[in-house]
């Protein structure tokens, strides 16, 4: 997939990583295969988000067109749901990011809550999607956003103004909410355990 990628849009990569640099713009190439309950055996929460947001972000993915410069390309985009549980598996530290991807990622969760959560229907799709993955984001923000909100507010300083005008209370009034909802989850023990 990197080498389509490279080859189709001119990119260079990283040598031996999944990185792909487009104009000075990186993208994660992030490989994901099948997965069901017993492949979660053993894990922690961050490596159980980690490999179940990203299998349901390719899975659960809709097909658009996007046009730009004249360049047309159809490809799949995760949606709303999905990337808040990568956002949230990015955040639970199960891989080493730089301060100002940790604060991009934090921010780029609170707007997704914020914009996509007004009449609960991106909880009810975290609470509906398969392998526990709205257990596991409660618990995810539960532990990180939500107990160590003044921690989880200082990593917003990292990026611009409007990141850093987020403040401790701004996280747990808009995530809170959807943690407290996923974390009601009766299968919590089963996939967070």
């Amino acid at each position: 997939m990197i080498e389509v990628i490279v080859k189709q849009l001119d990119a260079r990569r990283d040598p031996g990583g999944s990185t792909v640099w487009i104009e000075g713009v990186a993208i994660d190439v992030i490989d994901t295969d099948q997965i069901d309950d017993g492949d979660l055996q053993g894990l922690e929460l961050a490596e159980k988000l980690f490999v179940t947001s990203h299998r349901w972000a390719l899975q659960s993915a809709t097909s658009l067109t996007l046009e730009c410069g004249g360049l047309s390309v159809a490809t799949r985009m995760a949606q709303a749901p999905a990337l808040v549980a990568t956002k949230v598996s990015a955040i639970s530290g199960a891989r080493r990011r730089l301060p100002h991807r940790r604060a991009s990622d934090v921010f780029d969760l609170y707007r997704l809550v914020q914009e996509h959560d007004w009449d609960g229907g991106l909880s009810r799709a975290l609470l509906d999607a398969p392998l526990g993955i709205g257990a596991l984001v409660g618990a995810g923000l539960s532990a990180t956003v939500v107990a160590q909100s003044e921690r989880t507010a200082r990593l917003l300083r990292a990026g611009n103004a409007e990141m850093s005008s987020i403040g401790p209370l701004d996280l747990v009034d808009v995530i809170g909410r959807l943690a407290e909802f996923l974390s009601r989850d009766r299968t919590v023990e089963k996939y967070t355990s």
